[in-house]
C-alpha cells in the first residue's frame, strides 16, 4: 500500500481535474485533491499504481509540481481494509 502526497502551485483547470479523476479511477485510487492555490493530491493504492500515477501526469503542463511526502506499508495482503480513503474526492 502506498501513499503520496503531490504538491503543486494551483489546480485550477477543468480539463486537468477531469483527466487526474480519470486516471484515478484507472489506476483504483482513493484520496482527494484539493483545487486552487495551492493544488494538492492525496493519493493511494498499490505502490506501483502510486508511482504509476505520478509518472503520468508529471508531464502535464505545471508551473510547479513536486511530492511532498511518500508512505509505504509493506506486508498489506488486502489494500481495501487498509486504505485511510475510501474514495477519491474533490474539495476546494
Amino acid at each position: 500500500l502506498g501513499r503520496r502526497l503531490i504538491y503543486s502551485h494551483h489546480i485550477i483547470s477543468k480539463i486537468k481535474r477531469s483527466n487526474i479523476h480519470t486516471l484515478v479511477s484507472q489506476y483504483k485510487l482513493t484520496g482527494y485533491m484539493k483545487f486552487g492555490w495551492p493544488g494538492l493530491l492525496l493519493v493511494e493504492g498499490r505502490e506501483e499504481d502510486c508511482i504509476a500515477f505520478y509518472d503520468e501526469i508529471r508531464p502535464w503542463q505545471w508551473k510547479f509540481l513536486v511530492v511532498r511526502g511518500e508512505q509505504h506499508e509493506k506486508n498489506i495482503f488486502d489494500i481495501e481494509t487498509n486504505r485511510k480513503f475510501p474514495s477519491f474526492i474533490e474539495t476546494d
